[in-house]
């Protein structure tokens, strides 16, 4: 949770304007937000607020939030002006997607009483591309995000179908953003996966229906139990908690798991003893982790990784079928689920630590 809410944020910065300067307001509030306001509660209370209340202050942080929101849903940000001068493109946030080159151009609306001509969004992507911040227009979407639906609530839908320009324009509440955060946060949800769900949808019905499947079928890890010491012939580990789990008492290990917090962090780089690997995804992390084990007695991780069990599926295995997203383990006969969390990378990699005897002091996972 940040140390300070938004109304006091804001007024310790001063007042948000498009100064270039080092250590302008601006600067100093979206670093703050990258530092300190990275879970989707806290992002969701903060938007919250500039949208309840009134003023052009609120109106600069709802945009600098959203586009805080970009970058946490796995987006390159570029920030856009606050307000639109001559020879200068007005778009609100820039969005690269590291997925096949794809861009979104974001215009951010508090709500959407007041009509929207499409024309001036599609405006500021051709310009983009005239000014070659932009490869390729067919590669580029216009996406509006609405703070509030008022009256209004289906002009802007209508205007982007009756010109039927829905292969560049798409529209997208604050609530829909987050509630896309949490997806993320909770469940593991790649970039790509978010990326097409703000991608027109396809003629072919497949895609959605096997995100609806993934999201469905995915456990929640809340906070793996403690393991205890190995034995030579291991049974499954049970990796899962329930519900009203975190009131049961568990008994003590020698060696307890660790129970940090990733949700919203990004990964920088993960090290074990004296081996260090830069990152910049957890599926990375992990796949970091494997090779660093398998380096140290490759036997004894593929007798014991596969022992890590969830409620209904093993998180390692050596039949794929038997995972949702599963990717292989190289110089192995195994494959491990790729659709999972941040907190669940980092404690499913604790146990295997502990699992083969080492100190879980001995990997680190370096944030930022």
């Amino acid at each position: 949770m940040p140390n300070i809410d938004l109304n006091t944020l804001l007024e310790l910065v001063g007042s948000l304007s498009d100064s270039t300067e080092l250590g302008s307001a601006s600067e100093r509030f979206r670093n703050y937000l990258s530092s300190n306001v990275t879970s989707a509660k806290d992002v969701r209370a903060y938007i919250e607020t500039a949208l309840e209340q009134v003023g052009d202050q609120y109106n600069k942080a709802l945009q600098d939030l959203i586009n805080h929101l970009g970058q946490l849903l796995g987006f390159e940000v570029t920030f856009g002006r606050y307000k639109g001068v001559r020879g200068q493109v007005g778009y609100d946030g820039l969005w690269k997607s590291s997925i096949n080159g794809w861009s979104i151009v974001v215009e951010v609306k508090t709500t959407d009483v007041y009509n929207v001509r499409t024309a001036t969004l599609l405006g500021y992507i051709n310009a983009l591309v005239s000014e070659n911040l932009l490869k390729n227009p067919d590669l580029t979407l216009g996406l509006y995000v609405y703070g509030r639906f008022d009256s209004h609530t289906n002009q802007m839908e209508n205007a982007i179908i009756v010109e039927n320009r829905r292969e560049r324009l798409r529209v997208v509440s604050v609530p829909a953003l987050i509630d896309l955060l949490e997806l993320v946060q909770k469940y593991g949800l790649d970039h790509e996966t978010v990326l097409n769900l703000l991608l027109p949808f396809p003629v072919r019905i497949d895609p959605i229906v096997n995100l609806i499947r993934n999201v469905v079928s995915q456990e929640q890890e809340r906070e793996l139990p403690e393991l205890a010491p190995e034995t030579s012939n291991r049974s499954p580990v049970m990796l899962v908690e329930t519900e009203d789990s975190n009131q049961a008492r568990a008994k003590p290990q020698k060696n307890k798991p660790k129970l940090t917090d990733y949700t919203g962090s990004k990964i920088r780089s993960v090290q074990f003893q004296d081996k260090r690997v830069e990152v910049n995804k957890w599926r990375y992390a992990f796949e970091a982790v494997h090779q660093f084990l398998i380096e140290e007695d490759k036997s004894k991780f593929e007798r014991y990784a596969p022992t890590l069990v969830g409620r209904k599926r093993p998180y390692i295995s050596v039949d794929p079928d038997l995972l949702r997203s599963p990717a292989t383990i190289p110089s192995t006969q195994l494959y491990f689920e790729t659709n999972l969390s941040a907190n669940q990378i980092a404690r499913l990699s604790y146990a295997l630590i502990q699992l083969m005897e080492y100190e879980q002091d001995e990997l680190v996972f370096e944030v930022k």
